[in-house]
């Protein structure tokens, strides 16, 4: 049994607004948005979090209320970034290649290092397709697989369902919109950016689309996200919240 907490930022907002609830997805373009409010993006920030925008820094607390009581009793915006979830997929397994142990918890680096998809992570073909057996028999045993159905269950609750690839778009008009100081895009893409990794995740793409039983694994591991990423998109063409 997985436990998850919903891990969400309440964001403070210009003098005419309420706060901003930011629901946060692992790889769904969190260190992007925390890098452009400002917040530290090393993992030393894993729960719940209050942010200040006029005064970030002591402002940064695990105390509050229970994430998931306040999303669902709270009238307030909110905010959460989806993702295409083959995309999510390639850079879940990218991530776990890198073996960095940034959740003061639960380290499942030594996990990793002990799979063969890790032990091959040299073929990435070999590797990913490691990848989708381990995952398959093992489960999600690292937070940065888990689905993303697992933290936007109610796409009522959310006012603002952000698309990472119009990201920065729709944060540049939300931030407008609530009043929100932040940094912009020229000042954190050379951080954001990732050559090499960019190469890789087009490189797993290519083989995705080119290997059915892949394409058959990731659907079956991930039903519910693919099944919710239509859904929003379905909502968010239908306009019901502007």
């Amino acid at each position: 049994m997985i436990r998850v907490a919903n891990n969400f930022c309440i964001i403070e907002t210009g003098a005419n607004h309420p706060p901003l609830h930011w629901v946060i997805v692992p790889k769904n373009g969190s260190t992007y948005v925390k890098r452009r409010l400002n917040l530290p993006s090393d993992g030393t920030i894993t729960d719940f979090f209050y942010y200040n925008s006029k005064n970030p820094g002591p402002n940064i607390t695990k105390n509050g209320p229970s994430p998931v009581s306040a999303l669902e009793t709270i009238d307030v915006p909110r905010m959460v970034v989806y993702r295409e979830p083959i995309g999510r997929v390639i850079s879940s397994y990218l991530e776990l290649l890198k073996t960095k142990n940034v959740n003061p918890i639960v380290d499942t680096s030594e996990t990793t290092r002990r799979l063969k998809f890790y032990s091959f992570k040299d073929n990435l073909e070999k590797s990913f397709d490691f990848f989708l057996k381990e995952i398959k028999d093992i489960g999600f045993y690292d937070v940065h697989l888990y689905p993303q159905s697992y933290y936007i269950k109610k796409i009522d609750l959310f006012q603002h369902l952000i698309d990472l690839v119009d990201l920065d778009n729709s944060l540049n008009s939300i931030f407008k919109m609530y009043e929100i100081p932040n940094k912009n895009y020229t000042q954190v893409e050379k951080r954001f950016t990732n050559a090499g990794d960019s190469a890789v995740k087009n490189k797993l793409m290519e083989l995705i689309h080119s290997k059915p039983e892949w394409k058959t694994d990731i659907r079956s591991l991930y039903e519910q996200d693919f099944n919710l990423y239509e859904r929003i998109k379905e909502r968010n063409e239908n306009n019901i919240y502007s």
